[in-house]
């Protein structure tokens, strides 16, 4: 299951950042009410604080704006492969960073 060797294709460490993306938005979804501050009205199974809520509401925006933008990140890796013949070193140090950074920081 652990491979220490290194992931050396961009294609891998993208699909690596969109998964992470996803399971962050996955276990957002799975908590669904429990980190709402308790005792709020019409709120099933709420029993957490502000700060949980506050908490939640942050990774869940992170998952939900960095998975389809690591997906565009892949769709924009397709078309400089297929369209643009880019080779690997081309898009490691061209586009590469820009790829992770646009899901991570917007």
């Amino acid at each position: 299951v652990f491979n220490k060797t290194p992931i050396h294709r961009v294609y891998h460490r993208l699909v690596l950042g969109l998964s992470c993306s996803d399971i962050i938005a996955s276990i957002v979804n799975i908590l669904s009410t429990w980190p709402i501050p308790e005792g709020s009205d019409g709120v099933y199974l709420a029993s957490g604080t502000t700060q949980t809520c506050t908490a939640q509401g942050f990774f869940n925006e992170l998952g939900n704006l960095a998975t389809p933008l690591y997906n565009a990140s892949l769709c924009v890796y397709y078309v400089l492969v297929i369209r643009d013949g880019w080779k690997e070193d081309q898009i490691r140090t061209t586009a590469e960073p820009l790829m992770h950074l646009i899901p991570i920081i917007v």
